[in-house]
């Protein structure tokens, strides 16, 4: 299913009983909702309210740190244009048509106690894809994002997230910005989340995410931080080990676990310093404004693991997002972490092969769900990268 398609589905699921199509917006009658497609159904980014100009602009107002000079400037004329104009200039619509039930719209007015319109993306095909809405209340104005699980792997995620966020609602931060958690429950058999709005600036440069956001990441792993132990001692570890017991390619979990005992081999000796990270730190995550790193997305999010991996999954998605994914463009990413393959005593080349035991334990078991297709070339490609840094580093300690 492409993303054209995957948008209408989403779209139905939202309205029970309803029916939505897509075309051209003069090929229509009027519906009971109607989304605006941008920039077009042959590339959708995403649905926007096709009634409300105001909702539609803020839809269009929103910016990371990897967002390019080219896309802030286009994205902040397009929202400029948007808000002053009469009829959206996006030409295609999804239109919802017939009488359903009780719809998401309907929930989230209950739950906001005003009338509540929305965008939608739900970005790439992907195993972790399900749908992002940003909640508008009346002349437009920015309520809340909510996810919503409409999968067994989405509503995992959402779970995980709400967790998270309430976590993450006890602590002070001083140079980091989360969301508050608004709500998390269910909806027509779907796990719905909300949380609060970080307003992002479009003055980001597109340079600047190749800077690791390095005294944040420190931060988030120090207000969770624990005593320091050896390797063994971490339930994170025993993590490893049930998502390798766990995995049904057999061929699959006897590498995962025979990685998990090499770690075990080549850094149990050390004792780590602990703390948390956010599991999926990258650009695209964040935003800096007011001196401020925004963090969002925290169903990666876990304690009790040695400090300091985050710096390795922000580089690492930066290169291989650029350049593609392999096992190269990885152990590049790792390296432009601080790491060196050559340098098999240091402590830094052991953490980033921790990085790669965790990510792989992240992807492998993500290739056994419905479109687990979308991830397997990456989990294979960090099994890969795990077995050259390690192989490089035991090579460079016989010679």
């Amino acid at each position: 299913m492409d993303t054209a398609d995957a948008l209408v589905e989403t779209v139905r699921s939202l309205w029970p009983g309803a029916e939505a199509t897509a075309g051209p917006a003069r090929s229509h009658q009027d519906g009971i909702a109607e989304f605006a497609v941008v920039p077009h159904l042959r590339s959708p980014r995403l649905l926007v309210p096709a009634h409300d100009a105001r909702a539609a602009a803020r839809a269009l107002w929103r910016f990371n740190a990897a967002t390019s000079a080219r896309e802030t400037w286009g994205r902040t004329a397009l929202a400029a244009a948007v808000r002053g104009a009469g009829p959206l200039p996006f030409r295609d619509r999804i239109v919802v048509h017939g009488s359903p039930g009780r719809s998401l719209t309907e929930h989230l007015s209950e739950l906001f106690g005003e009338r509540v319109s929305f965008s939608l993306g739900i970005g790439n095909a992907r195993v972790n894809r399900k749908p992002v809405l940003q909640l508008f209340g009346e002349q437009g104005r920015s309520l809340a994002f909510a996810k919503v699980g409409d999968s067994a792997q989405g509503k995992a995620d959402v779970r995980a997230e709400a967790a998270s966020l309430e976590v993450l609602g006890g602590c002070s931060w001083r140079t980091l910005s989360t969301p508050r958690l608004l709500h998390h429950g269910t909806w027509a058999g779907m796990d719905v989340l909300a949380m609060s709005t970080l307003p992002t600036s479009p003055w980001h440069r597109p340079g600047h995410q190749w800077q690791l956001p390095s005294q944040s990441m420190a931060e988030l792993a120090d207000v969770f931080v624990e005593e320091p132990r050896p390797l063994h001692m971490l339930p994170w570890i025993e993590r490893q080990r049930a998502i390798a017991a766990g995995l049904t390619d057999a061929r699959l979990a006897e590498e995962h676990a025979q990685a998990v005992d090499e770690a075990l081999d080549r850094s149990d000796e050390l004792v780590w310093e602990v703390g948390a990270w956010h599991g999926d730190w990258t650009p695209w995550n964040m935003a800096r404004h007011r001196h401020r790193v925004q963090l969002w997305d925290w169903e990666r999010f876990e304690r009790g693991v040695p400090r300091g991996l985050d710096p390795f999954h922000y580089c690492v998605n930066a290169v291989t997002r650029r350049d593609g994914t392999s096992p190269e463009t990885i152990i590049r990413g790792l390296e432009l972490a601080g790491a060196s393959r050559h340098e098999r005593s240091t402590r830094t080349h052991q953490l980033a092969a921790l990085y790669l035991l965790a990510a792989a334990g992240r992807y492998l078991p993500l290739t056994a769900a419905a479109a687990g297709q979308h991830i397997a070339g990456r989990a294979r490609a960090t099994l890969d990268a795990l077995r050259l840094w390690t192989r490089d580093a035991a090579g460079n300690g016989r010679s």
